[in-house]
């Protein structure tokens, strides 16, 4: 085995980091705070609380914590093998916060995916990959299918995957733009404004897209209300981006990735889960880094205190479950390397109990800075189950109109597992709410809601949005037909248990958003992505430590997976270049590379009139005053 590294946090960052360093073989240790790995992204099982009314909130337990809790769940038996079935229905349910959207521009987590067997016990303690040699990512199902709930009803969008093209993109563009409604003026406004983002150059993206917002630069407030609702809500319901305070270039990428998406095979596009997160990906990915890389886990230990020792060598104070004198770990003694993956919130609370002000190091000071400075919008919800089997979209719905911003998807038509009768489920609906602040029909935002007051107001918009109570009652379309309508009340469900209802902080939901000029703030450092595609992260406490998580710099840019799986590779370099390691690095993909091949010239045109001083061609020739002429 190679040099000890010792890994704080077990979510996406933290799995990643110690996928790439165990696979290099470096002997490496996780520590996290849960029972469970995978952070944000775990399944959070409960049990539903029979009570003759069936719209209850369910228990809160964490899976597997105990083997006491797991038997007395009916997760295994009495002998300790896992449960076939759960037929009774007041065993544990699985729910999803988060629809698990795996955009074909994930190229990071693609391939992390897919260099992940599925590796099975064949024997007691023998683990094997599958005969059939399955991956991770062979649990990823497409979809072809896009609804918007507008107010005048439900549209949808059938992607036809064609060939990657200049010409198809703007077909497709009109064709995705005539389903939520927009008109002939809209949808010239939105085509320039993407085009001309298509051919900015990376250096003009840096020096003036960073610093405007995605609203301004497309000048939307001369489109139509439809219009407008599709770009700010849209990405918003996403990943929590909206177009008013998102800066320009990290809107125009992301927006422009998830429309060349449309435009692939289809097997990589919108693909969601075949089961629940923990089940499909997460427990395969903890057994293939445990069994076949060597990788230990210690679950249930949390990083409590950071201390400099003689020399800046750090030593990690880390409380195990048992509580007592904490275990102190030591640079040279215990580990050559460490990787902090914690979400931003938890390692600044770390750091302050840590150290003074300023942090002993550039990248430490900047992360507790960027975190006091609050650039954060919230994404989070909560699952449905509904006793029917409800015919509901067969792909990703966005309730535009929705005061709370919902978008949703029936995850259990995906999944390979029948609900109805391993749980006595029919139906399962995973609902995401992308605006926290506004007032709903209850006159409540949903940062002031008790948890049922939460739940029945995200069903009654869901229900609306969906056409089936207030004035919309006849707004579902043919184009679902046969749709069932949602029932007056769900059987159960189940609010994200890391949202604290009702208080000031929703806790470890809030999800940064790249406002104009942050994303220079943040820590860690990348290249431009054109000239430069490789720039190491700064190790930390005397080249020892390295930082991954999706508030540092990405190319990714956005408070997503792939941000946080690209994050633990920046990491990883950089304690490979330390360490002098000799051999392959971890690959990065930066995202603005995968645009548009025909547009090059264009884009060395502008780069050309960027280094002269001149403003984007676009701008030269007056084309959106020219527009403004055309269309009154």
């Amino acid at each position: 085995m190679g040099k000890r590294v010792v890994v704080f946090g077990a979510g996406v960052a933290g799995l990643t980091a110690a996928h790439e360093l165990a696979v290099r073989g470096y002997a490496v240790t996780v520590y996290e705070t849960k029972a469970v790995v995978g952070g944000r992204s775990r399944t959070q099982y409960a049990a539903p609380v029979p009570d003759g009314v069936g719209f209850k909130q369910m228990l809160k337990d964490e899976p597997l914590a105990t083997v006491a809790a797991a038997q007395a769940a009916g997760k295994i038996d009495a002998a300790g093998n896992p449960s076939t079935k759960l037929t009774d229905p007041r065993k544990l349910l699985p729910g999803e916060h988060g629809y698990r959207f795996f955009p074909a521009f994930y190229r990071h987590l693609n391939e992390t995916m897919r260099r992940t067997p599925i590796v099975e016990e064949v024997a007691p303690g023998t683990w094997k990959a599958r005969a059939d040699r399955r991956t991770t990512l062979d649990n990823l199902h497409p979809t072809t299918v896009l609804g918007y709930a507008a107010a005048d009803g439900l549209r949808v969008h059938r992607f036809t995957r064609r060939k990657l093209g200049l010409r198809d993109l703007v077909q497709m563009l009109r064709d995705f733009l005539s389903t939520v409604g927009a008109t002939f003026e809209d949808t010239v406004i939105i085509e320039l404004a993407i085009l001309q983002f298509m051919t900015t150059c990376a250096e003009r993206r840096t020096a003036e897209l960073e610093h405007l917002s995605w609203w301004d630069f497309m000048e939307a407030s001369r489109l139509s209300p439809q219009a407008q609702a599709w770009v700010q809500k849209t990405p918003e319901a996403l990943v929590a981006m909206d177009a008013k305070e998102s800066d320009a270039r990290t809107y125009g990428a992301v927006s422009v990735q998830l429309l060349l998406d449309q435009l692939s095979d289809g097997l990589e596009t919108d693909r969601t889960m075949t089961g629940p997160t923990s089940e499909a990906w997460l427990e395969h990915w903890q057994n293939f880094l445990q069994h076949s890389l060597g990788v230990k886990f210690n679950l249930n230990h949390s990083l409590d205190k950071i201390k400099l020792l003689p020399g800046d060598a750090p030593q990690f104070d880390v409380q195990g479950p048992g509580g007592g004198p904490p275990l102190e770990l030591r640079h040279a003694v215990d580990f050559e390397f460490a990787v902090l993956a914690l979400p931003l919130y938890a390692l600044v609370k770390v750091l302050t109990a840590s150290f003074p002000m300023p942090m002993p190091t550039v990248d430490l000071q900047r992360a507790v800075q960027f975190h006091n400075a609050s650039p954060y919008g919230y994404q989070s919800g909560i699952q449905f189950y509904l006793t029917e089997r409800v015919h509901f979209l067969e792909g990703h719905l966005y309730c535009l109109n929705s005061a709370w911003g919902l978008s949703a998807i029936a995850q259990s038509q995906f999944w390979r597992e029948d609900m109805l009768n391993a749980y006595g489920i029919g139906t399962v609906i995973s609902v995401d709410v992308g605006i926290w602040e506004a007032v709903g029909s209850n006159g409540k935002r949903a940062l002031d809601c008790t948890e049922e007051e939460f739940a029945d107001e995200v069903w009654h918009q869901l229900r609306e949005a969906t056409g089936v109570s207030g004035g919309n009652a006849n707004a579902v379309g043919a184009s679902t037909t046969p749709w069932t309508h949602l029932p007056l009340k769900p059987r159960f469900y189940h609010a994200d248990a890391d949202v604290r209802f009702n208080v000031p902080a929703v806790g470890a939901v809030r999800f940064m958003i790249n406002r104009p000029s942050e994303f220079a703030l943040r820590p860690g450092r990348i290249g431009d992505g054109v000239t430069q595609t490789f720039q190491a992260y700064e190790l930390q406490f005397n080249g020892t430590t390295g930082m991954c998580g999706d508030y540092l710099q990405t190319y990714t840019r956005i408070t997503t997976m792939e941000a946080a799986n690209e994050a633990a590779r920046h990491a990883c370099n950089a304690i490979m270049e330390k360490d002098a390691y000799d051999g392959e690095r971890c690959t990065i993909y930066p995202m603005e590379l995968w645009e548009l091949p025909e547009l090059e010239p264009f884009l060395a045109l502008d780069r050309d009139r960027f280094n002269r001083g001149d403003p984007h061609l676009v701008t030269t020739l007056h084309a959106r005053d020219w527009l403004q002429l055309l269309i009154p």
